[in-house]
């Protein structure tokens, strides 16, 4: 049997799940899908099952027995996400990539393993991106863009070409980078929020809060509530 592990249970994780099945039969062409079981995997699970799906805790998720085990923190705070990836790489279990049919992938694009891209996102050429990257729906990455670790963009995200996104930034849904230069592109600082249907126009300091056309620093707000996963 070959294991899947959606490490949350809030939207994201919910949103993983739809992708499951297409990205185990990518990673194993061949396999019937009686071959193989997706479950959720949280700290706290509240209950036994959701959408029909069990949910384990990560104990009990580390100890099943497996012929391959694989896990995707599809969890929106990238804190968390970073905490829930460390926890399943030090008991031996893989990341594994998820995306829907639907997402879009030019030539020339390197990604690190453990991202999820769900409907309709198209990521352009000259493209580089970090680890655990998360998107919600209908995203766009231009030509020429590096993005670390960690990164989340929401839905509907437009990122235009010659920009650097640091780790653990945040980009809510609606919001656009506007395009850099080539000898000088925009970027945003590690650890900054990108608040819904922002238009950002230059650089970013690490660790702001961006909101308004053109954007402009805010006070920190809080996104995701303490997030468990």
């Amino acid at each position: 049997m070959i294991v899947l592990g959606i490490l949350g249970t809030g939207i994201a994780a919910r949103t993983a799940m739809h992708t499951a099945t297409h990205s185990l039969q990518l990673a194993h062409p061949g396999t019937d899908d009686e071959g193989f079981q997706v479950v959720f995997v949280s700290q706290k699970p509240g209950t036994s099952t959701l959408g029909g799906h069990d949910i384990m805790s990560a104990a009990e998720f580390c100890a099943l027995e497996a012929e391959t085990k694989y896990f995707n923190p599809a969890i929106a705070d990238s804190r968390h996400r970073k905490q829930a990836a460390t926890l399943m790489l030090h008991q031996g279990v893989s990341p594994l990539s998820l995306s829907d049919p639907s997402t879009l992938i030019l030539p020339d694009v390197t990604m690190e393993p453990g991202w999820l891209l769900p409907y309709l996102n198209t990521l352009n050429s000259n493209v580089r991106i970090g680890k655990y990257f998360h998107a919600g729906v209908s995203t766009t990455v231009s030509h020429h863009n590096e993005i670390g670790d960690y990164v989340t963009f929401g839905h509907r995200v437009a990122c235009s070409g010659n920009a650097i996104i640091e780790d653990h930034v945040t980009i809510c849904t609606g919001a656009m980078v506007m395009q850099g230069k080539p000898d000088k592109p925009t970027r945003i600082g590690e650890g900054a929020v990108i608040h819904a249907n922002a238009i950002v126009i230059g650089d970013v300091v690490p660790g702001a809060h961006m909101a308004g056309n053109p954007a402009k620093p805010v006070d920190p707000i809080q996104l995701f509530g303490g997030e468990p996963w």
